[in-house]
């Protein structure tokens, strides 16, 4: 029993370094997106100061078909009392909501995977580096690639260029619906992060429900890397086993402890 309880939190582990996205949120994948801003990777689930994702970030993609692929960059913590009444789209936490931070469609595949978007397509929405309101909780930041399919209709929401401008308030409660409703969508790799506001006290430190896997300090020099620390540590013949995990793999673990 003993054992059979250290493999599950062993596989519960793996299980969150393995996702690619926040827990509780949908749609999820376990398939990582690159994203790199100047020199410094995001590690998925670590906290990054703002300052650092105020540009737009060069993002590349693991994935063999030459495209087109669609990415969409979303702020799973909006608070909900930024939008009017009615139905919103579910954030992370109570009481959230969603804000469009980036969609750019027509995406293809180059050098080491580096996504670019075809020449004659403007994004629907423009770069908008995070910004989480003073006071508020860290931010739940996060990127979804998706295949665009011969066959995709452009949704109404996203025609016109009303989500162009990094200021418009038609971003916030958006709504991937539109999106991965339609055949042929289908979430190939994300990434997200965590920010928040650079003039928070110590009081305002964590999401309810979420805590940052790690947080990555400034970058210096334009060089900065955040590092994840492990998920969980364990002693005795937990390492033992954590350390065999690795090896046999999750599934193949799991089956030995059976």
């Amino acid at each position: 029993m003993y054992i059979r309880n250290i493999a599950t939190s062993l596989l519960l582990c793996a299980s969150r370094v393995l996702a690619q996205t926040p827990d509780n949120s949908d749609p999820d994948t376990d398939n990582r997106l690159d994203v790199t801003y100047g020199n410094t990777p995001i590690d998925p689930g670590t906290e990054y100061p703002q300052p650092l994702a105020q540009q737009q970030p060069r993002v590349n993609t693991r994935q063999p078909g030459p495209g087109p692929y669609m990415l969409v960059m979303l702020d799973l913590s909006l608070p909900r009392d930024r939008v009017g009444p009615g139905s919103v789209a579910p954030g992370i936490g109570p009481n959230r909501t969603t804000r469009l931070h980036w969609l750019q469609m027509n995406l293809t595949v180059g050098t080491a995977g580096l996504l670019t978007p075809d020449a004659s397509t403007a994004p629907v929405a423009d770069y908008a580096g995070p910004q989480p309101p003073q006071g508020d909780i860290p931010h739940i930041y996060t990127w979804y690639l998706f295949t665009q399919p011969a066959s995709f209709q452009v949704p109404a929401v996203l025609a016109g260029g009303a989500l162009r401008p990094q200021s418009s308030m038609m971003r916030n409660n958006f709504s991937l619906e539109p999106i991965t409703s339609q055949e042929g969508v289908e979430l190939r790799e994300a990434n997200y992060f965590v920010v928040q506001n650079p003039n928070n006290t110590n009081a305002v430190r964590t999401a309810p429900g979420y805590t940052p896997n790690a947080t990555a300090p400034a970058p210096t020099a334009g060089n900065g890397t955040g590092v994840r620390p492990p998920v969980a540590s364990f002693t005795g013949a937990a390492s033992r086993f954590a350390a065999a995990l690795p090896v046999v793999g999750v599934g193949a673990f799991a089956a030995l402890l059976l």
